[in-house]
């Protein structure tokens, strides 16, 4: 066997094992060894092996004393390395399992905390748990099965089929269980705003898997699928920074030019003296034979129905004072515009 042969047999040899224990003379007479890593691609005609090393390490302070070096390449049996990385593979998904696991549930935790532990994530974080753990320890036993050599194609196939089944089945509640999520993760509303869709206002007094409910302002608890509760257009009135109030007048007495300014002077000193409101305007909208019509506009900045009820009582209170003061009468007063004239 000439040299060329002897040199391709040892690399033949030790090219696929990944790692040499690199061993050389401390100046104290003793061996030392550690695994390094081969960076060899071939095995060239000055029969080199090349290995990365610090300037600085204990391998080039031992070879600057000693230029002696022994490399020792061994592989594992086959069956061995099967299991090591079969082992390995297992071990790997199931700890990323544990850490997917508890990352959802931390995230979802911390938004529970927010609610004070009386929101629905809180109740149902047994069950969330539940979802979340089957769903990644499902994907982790696949990942083993296949790395095993277990055809997964059928399986996954089947586990989808049942799951396409169960959505179907069960529909109605999974859309209501996710539009509940997204209310608490998107945040559309919180609990204790008051919000209006359509012809209803109530305050949100709980957020449900399935229902939302909420304390109407005439005493009544509504309660709402979430699903249809966010197909419609929902009015956040706790998110607004003032509420703005019409209302609609008719004055009797006086319709000279000058009673028209006094009414606008009147409006003015009612809002003012109410805190946080604000007049926007108040014109002449309309003219009768016994009476003006005017709007009065202003914001009010509280958000509270009861706080604006008052508000706006004790600006009526006002403003007939005012008025009676100049000789003006305050015929009406409403927040729904009058009936068009008939022509």
């Amino acid at each position: 066997m000439n040299e060329n042969d002897k040199r391709d047999k040892l690399w033949k040899m030790i090219k696929d094992i990944k790692f040499a224990m690199f061993t050389t003379r401390h100046g104290n007479g003793h061996l030392h060894a550690r695994p390094m890593t081969t960076q060899n691609k071939e095995l060239g005609s000055d029969d080199s092996l090349w290995f990365f090393m610090s300037r600085s390490g204990d391998p080039v302070d031992d070879l600057r004393s000693d230029a002696m070096v022994v490399a020792t390449y061994a592989d594992l049996p086959h069956k061995a390395a099967r299991l090591i990385d079969i082992l390995f593979v297992i071990a790997f998904a199931i700890q990323g399992a544990v850490w997917g696991r508890e990352l959802i549930l931390g995230l979802i935790g911390r938004r529970a905390a927010e609610e004070n532990g009386d929101g629905p994530l809180a109740s149902a974080m047994a069950i969330i748990r539940v979802f979340v753990s089957v769903a990644l320890f499902s994907i982790a036993g696949i990942l083993i099965l296949d790395n095993v050599g277990v055809n997964v194609t059928a399986l996954v196939a089947g586990l989808g089929i049942g799951g396409i089944a169960i959505g179907l089945a069960a529909q109605g509640i999974f859309s209501d269980l996710f539009a509940a999520l997204s209310i608490l993760f998107d945040r559309p509303f919180k609990k204790g705003d008051t919000i209006r869709y359509d012809g209803s206002t109530g305050t949100v007094e709980r957020i449900g898997l399935k229902t939302t409910r909420l304390r109407s302002t005439t005493g009544e608890q509504l309660i709402m699928a979430n699903t249809k509760l966010l197909e419609r257009e929902i009015h956040n009135l706790a998110q607004a920074k003032a509420r703005r109030i019409t209302i609609y007048l008719a004055v009797g007495g006086d319709t000279s030019g000058a009673a028209v300014d006094r009414v606008a002077e009147a409006a003015e000193a009612a809002v003012a003296e109410q805190k946080g409101c604000k007049l926007v305007r108040c014109g002449l909208s309309g003219a009768g034979s016994a009476a003006l019509a005017y709007d009065l506009v202003y914001d009010d900045s509280t958000t509270s129905a009861d706080t604006l009820a008052r508000n706006r009582s004790a600006i009526l209170h006002a403003l007939i004072g005012r008025l009676r003061a100049d000789k003006l009468v305050l015929a009406r007063a409403s927040d729904q515009p009058p009936a068009p004239l008939p022509f």
